[in-house]
């Protein structure tokens, strides 16, 4: 977890795609809405409560990720005010999109 839940926030999570389908763990951490930021996860079986967003980017180092930045701010904000948020990728690479 990287901020707890409060003032009226949701808890916001980082994790990658195991977290994204682990049930208990969004239970857990009142999850409203998941962040996928990688190519291929966009059939993830995610409840029907959850808001699913995927932004389609690759795992590389080389990613412009900065095309995405306004529109993920935005989503972020708008779902830590839902309930808490997961924000993961595969590999851990693309999950920056936090850093706005």
């Amino acid at each position: 977890m990287i901020l707890s839940a409060e003032g009226g926030a949701g808890a916001l999570l980082l994790g990658d795609f195991n977290s994204a389908v682990d049930h208990e763990l969004l239970a857990q951490h009142g999850i409203r809405t998941i962040i996928t930021a990688a190519d291929g996860f966009a059939h993830l079986e995610i409840e029907s409560s959850i808001r699913h967003i995927t932004y389609p980017l690759l795992d590389s180092k080389t990613e412009n990720i900065s095309a995405y930045f306004e529109q993920s701010h935005h989503n972020i904000e708008q779902a830590l005010s839902r309930g808490g948020l997961l924000v993961h990728c595969a590999a851990g690479i693309s999950r920056v999109l936090l850093q706005l």
